[in-house]
């Protein structure tokens, strides 16, 4: 039970934050001297006010940013800075969990399986930065790396934040909604005719955002346009909704939706259209993987449909359909410009890891003029930067992951053959949803992943999981989630690592949604 002392801490600390914050929006919009950045200072200053004291709100804010505006600065620097979003959103969070740790909590934190593998994972960055200090670090490229690794650190925030059983639906409910809004605007742009697409993207300028025609993003060496939606790499969008329809599977074919079934319908009728028109090969395979993933524990059904979908779509959607698998199987052939690139990354790549296998070259410049760092695979690149025992600790991360969850989704599988109709499945909130184990108020000295999950949990860690299946395939071909330019996608990838996590572990208070 909190102490009264406690909870005034908390009150002074959450109003002096508060305060601070919008009084130093408020100065900068009033120095700027337009109306607009004073507006916009006094919804920022609330929005972080509310964030500041409340952990799942700060989240929240953090998936706005994630889906909506990734690449997004303040408009005004500050100390000479002009910090992105997504920085002031981590930050934000950071501070909004420790608290919440420091005088909710006594100081005490979740502990799972997987908080000294990415601790040492954490080290063991920093370890390749120093090494590879010999061939030079910029101060932006250090700003990045940090960004990076903040990012890893999301994970924590998230296992420590999300607490109870409506903190999980909540985020999961929001997630969804703004990956469908983010695929909605993808579509919306690539459907306008191409100067109003650019004059709508360059809008975003104010906020750090390219602009110009520049902004359309095109297949190599033809006219065909991709969807970028606000991501501004069509591979980054991709990668994104490979993510968030892997979350929808799960949900589908979950005992217990967060949503009606004819809503994630919905959801998915939005986000695979967006996904197929990014070009993206290596998301279109993420998908197909998070969507083979849910079979295997849930209605093996799925399989069946993946593998009748190409002939599907070559009949009846003719030379349309034709298009994309040629462009997909032009990849596995490497008979396009962008596969060739891939295939000339890769021997750079396997010669740098032999020549730096233990620690990498760092996160800095390439260690010769004739060499150059960055790959378009997630385990390549994270060889070069942190060497084979970075790719090691990463790769225990993954293995206990699914060694500890899998069990606890696995006896399920061979039972649950649904229908769509009535196959007894509820969605929360409909009476019987939330029927569950309830093991008691949340030990966060040290807890563990049980089986002694409800439904709902394990529906929630179902969908979690099949995201980070489809980043972990969508890796093989691409950068993105460890990539010191998009430090926000590898955000999106700690965040549902952790959302599994916490969904799956020991005991956590049945709130009611």
């Amino acid at each position: 039970m909190r102490t009264l002392a406690g909870r005034l801490a908390e009150s002074t600390i959450a109003t002096a934050g508060l305060a601070l914050t919008l009084g130093l929006l408020l100065g900068l919009g009033v120095a700027a001297g337009s109306p607009l950045y004073v507006g916009a200072a006094l919804a920022g200053g609330v929005a972080a006010g509310v964030m500041l004291t409340n952990v799942r709100a700060s989240v929240l804010g953090l998936l706005a940013v994630l889906f909506l505006l990734p690449f997004a600065v303040v408009p005004l620097p500050i100390g000479g800075v002009r910090p992105t979003f997504l920085d002031a959103a981590l930050g934000v969070l950071l501070v909004a969990w420790l608290s919440q740790a420091l005088l909710r909590d006594g100081g005490r934190f979740v502990a799972t399986p997987l908080n000294g593998l990415v601790l040492a994972f954490v080290g063991l960055s920093f370890v390749a930065l120093i090494a590879g200090l010999s061939h030079g670090l910029s101060p932006e490229s250090f700003r990045l790396f940090l960004k990076l690794v903040n990012s890893v650190l999301l994970f924590f925030g998230i296992v420590n934040g999300l607490r109870s059983q409506e903190d999980l639906i909540v985020v999961t409910r929001v997630l969804l909604v703004l990956g469908a809004s983010a695929a909605i605007i993808g579509i919306g742009l690539y459907l306008l005719p191409r100067e109003r697409a650019v004059q709508a993207l360059s809008m975003l300028g104010l906020l750090g955002y390219p602009t110009g025609p520049g902004v359309l993003r095109f297949l190599a060496d033809t006219d065909r346009l991709r969807a970028t939606g606000t991501a501004i790499d069509p591979n980054v969008f991709g990668a994104t909704l490979a993510l968030v329809a892997g979350v929808t599977f799960g949900q589908i074919f979950g005992r217990a939706r967060v949503f009606p079934l004819w809503v994630l319908v919905a959801i998915l009728a939005v986000t695979l259209p967006a996904l197929a028109l990014s070009l993206s090969r290596a998301a279109w395979l993420g998908c197909a993987a998070a969507a083979a993933f849910v079979g295997g524990l849930r209605d093996r059904r799925i399989w069946l449909a993946l593998a009748a979908l190409p002939l599907v779509l070559l009949l009846g959607a003719g030379d349309g359909a034709d298009q994309y698998f040629g462009h997909l199987l032009s990849g596995f052939a490497a008979r396009d410009r962008a596969a060739a690139m891939r295939l000339d990354e890769y021997r750079e790549a396997l010669r740098i890891i032999s020549d730096y296998p233990l620690f990498g070259v760092g996160f800095g410049s390439a260690p010769s003029v004739d060499s150059f760092v960055g790959v378009s695979s997630v385990y390549l690149q994270m060889a070069e930067y942190m060497g084979l025992s970075g790719l090691a600790v990463f790769a225990a991360i993954v293995v206990r992951f699914y060694r500890d969850a899998l069990p606890l989704l696995w006896p399920h599988a061979s039972t649950h053959r649904p229908d769509l109709g009535g196959d007894g499945r509820r969605t929360i909130g409909e009476p019987g949803a939330n029927a569950s184990v309830s093991t008691g108020p949340v030990a966060v000295e040290s807890e563990s992943i049980s089986p002694q999950v409800d439904e709902v949990r394990r529906a929630i860690a179902l969908s979690a999981l099949a995201a980070v299946t489809a980043a972990l395939v969508t890796g093989l071909l691409d950068h993105h989630f460890f990539s010191l330019r998009f430090p926000h996608v590898a955000a999106l990838f700690w965040l549902h690592v952790g959302l599994a996590t916490a969904a799956l572990r020991r005991g956590g208070s049945q709130v009611q949604p």
